[in-house]
């Protein structure tokens, strides 16, 4: 395609090689490529002609959990160092595979996007006879956790929405590591924040308030959180109360304002910019809103003889 327009329109495209340097390293392996290439792959690994006529040896995209529903798993963007390839790390596009119909992690591909080895596949497919933990099992290792599951129930009960992010099946030397974010977000704010960090190495499995400390778990350097850490009530009853800041004056009394007596017709006219600007907000259209906004403002200010 992109030798057939530039036939068409020679002065279209450039070489690769007049990118500049400073735009070239951050050329990425396009994500809807790598999704395309992913799907014909699964099937088409097979170099047996009986396998693949048979479809004995089909591959399937692990599913993970994410914000309270089971979704199947998307490539995702991660630094890692290849195994047996050397050299350092690597911005790569990644995405593991399972067999059909079974959970355990088979194998995982990268599209590597360093200029020097850009557009290249790295395919490593587990040992035979090993079995390989996949994302799905990892889940379900999350949910029959003891503590992890009475957090979540907790922080349920709380008036908060426990968002489970993305899993990321990270590369290290002959094994994997997975990570998962856990995020709080209040009923009345939707601003989701990072509150603990879920790791699997091996057979091990833990929670930490950041990724640094459930590093530190997960390869011994420092001892699990027990359920009272871990759970820590007192932090979740502080994080759902606003605190009050100490540079803002408090409001005045209402009965200490001055307001004049506005007349059924500006009472009524209030009222409709005010459910206006509610019904704006809800709709997303921010600019009608500011319009609204606006508007009250005047009416208010002309009301109260505010200049």
């Amino acid at each position: 395609m992109v030798q057939t327009y530039a036939n068409i329109f020679p002065d279209l495209f450039s070489p690769k090689e007049d990118m500049p340097d400073s735009l070239a390293e951050h050329v990425r392996y396009p994500m809807d490529l790598f999704e395309i290439q992913m799907e014909k792959y699964r099937t088409y690994h097979m170099e047996d002609p009986v396998v693949f006529y048979n479809k004995e040896d089909l591959w399937a995209f692990p599913e993970e959990q994410f914000r309270g529903h089971t979704r199947r798993m998307q490539p995702y963007y991660i630094m890692a160092k290849l195994p047996e390839v050397g050299g350092g790390l690597e911005f790569l596009t990644m995405m593991p595979f399972t067999p059909e119909h079974r959970d355990v992690m088979i194998s995982w591909v990268a599209g590597r996007a360093d200029l020097e080895n850009y557009g290249e596949l790295v395919v490593y497919e587990m040992p035979k006879g090993r079995t390989v933990l996949g994302p799905s099992q990892i889940e379900a290792r999350i949910d029959q956790h003891d503590e992890m599951s009475q957090l979540f129930t907790l922080w349920g009960q709380a008036g908060s929405t426990v968002i489970r992010g993305n899993l990321l099946a990270l590369p290290i030397e002959d094994s994997l590591l997975y990570i998962e974010p856990i995020y709080l977000e209040a009923e009345d704010r939707g601003l989701p924040e990072l509150r603990r960090v879920v790791a699997s190495h091996g057979d091990r499995l833990a929670m930490g308030r950041s990724v640094h400390e459930v590093m530190e778990i997960i390869f011994g350097k420092r001892d699990p959180l027990d359920p009272e850490e871990l759970l820590d009530e007192d932090e979740l009853e502080d994080e759902l109360v606003d605190e009050p800041d100490p540079d803002v004056e408090d409001p005045p009394d209402p009965e200490d304002i001055d307001i004049p007596e506005a007349d059924a017709e500006q009472i009524e006219r209030i009222y409709e910019l005010f459910h206006e600007a509610q019904d704006a907000a809800r709709d997303g259209d921010w600019a009608r809103y500011g319009q609204l906004i606006d508007t009250l403002e005047e009416i208010l200010e002309e009301l109260t003889g505010a200049q």
